[in-house]
């Protein structure tokens, strides 16, 4: 991964660097309030993000609130910047046993979410499936079905039951785990609808303040966000999909502007994201950290 980041700083810096004379010209041309309002759209989709969340366990029959589900989303997320993908789902999995829920019930919430967000990243991205590679194209036809197959009620039971004898998750009882019903699936499917909206939006946004653009291409931006952000999550070997998802996103975008101006584009949407995500994470984490130290005290006292 360390040789990846490496390869990925020295090409990047060789193509703004080649190109400066453009990048200036761009960003001269800015407007600096209107990106900042980008960054609205991020900080909206950390809480659109964490309510899917807390809906998917609801429906689980796990009652959290939403600033519990919010800090177990966003310190987890800080594991997206450390070497090492299973950061992320390891974080989600060892804060959410610290709310006492069970571990098959997380394990299910986990891959209800990460279906459904793929699920719907590629009834969005279809405007434009014919700008990826071909393998890519072939796996955005064959995914959905699977999805739909793994996360059938009989389906997802059985592999779950099979994850947690072959990992033993840590269980609060020996009853099945049912649910959810189909109207926690139909939340979720809109509230991701949601987050792609947003993120297309952002990303108009962010073009907008660089140049005049029609609000036409609205829907090319919710198709570039949508397939960079899936595309990235998939591969494995960048750290928060960094690069890939940029390199998908100057693709799409790259078909109603510049190179150099959607570079630009996904450049300050990464930056926003990065932001929101570690000032998110920083936050939770403190939260949780002096709730621990409380918690002590309040024991140490007791005893």
């Amino acid at each position: 991964m360390i040789i990846y980041v490496t390869a990925l700083i020295v090409v990047a810096g060789y193509f703004f660097y080649a190109q400066r004379g453009k990048f200036v010209e761009i960003l001269a041309a800015a407007q600096l309030r209107v990106i900042l309002l980008s960054l609205a759209g991020s900080v909206i989709n950390t809480i659109v993000y964490s309510h899917i969340h807390r809906i998917i366990y609801r429906g689980l029959g796990t009652d959290i609130s939403h600033w519990e589900m919010y800090r177990v989303i966003y310190v987890s997320r800080l594991g997206n910047y450390v070497p090492g993908r299973f950061w992320f789902a390891a974080n989600y999995y060892i804060f959410s046993r610290k709310l006492n829920i069970d571990g098959r019930k997380i394990a299910k919430t986990y891959i209800i979410d990460n279906s459904m967000l793929f699920f719907t990243a590629i009834i969005c991205a279809l405007p434009v499936i014919f700008l990826l590679p071909p393998s890519v194209q072939k796996l955005f036809i064959v995914l959905p079905f699977a999805i739909l197959i793994l996360i059938h009620p009989k389906v997802l039971n059985r592999f779950i039951d099979t994850l947690s004898s072959k990992v033993r998750l840590q269980e609060n009882s020996q009853d099945g785990i049912s649910g959810p019903n189909y109207t926690t699936y139909i939340k979720v499917f809109g509230l991701y609808f949601v987050i792609w909206l947003v993120a297309g939006f952002s990303m108009y946004v962010v073009l907008l303040a660089l140049q005049q653009v029609s609000i036409k291409v609205i829907p090319i931006c919710l198709s570039a966000s949508a397939s960079s952000t899936m595309i990235g999550l998939l591969a494995v070997f960048a750290p928060a999909g960094l690069g890939v998802k940029e390199g998908i996103g100057v693709l799409v975008l790259s078909q109603v502007t510049s190179i150099e101006t959607a570079a630009v584009v996904v450049a300050i949407l990464r930056i926003n994201q990065v932001i929101t995500e570690l000032v998110c994470g920083s936050i939770s984490a403190i939260s949780l950290y002096r709730e621990e130290m409380n918690r002590k005290t309040i024991t140490t006292a007791c005893s």
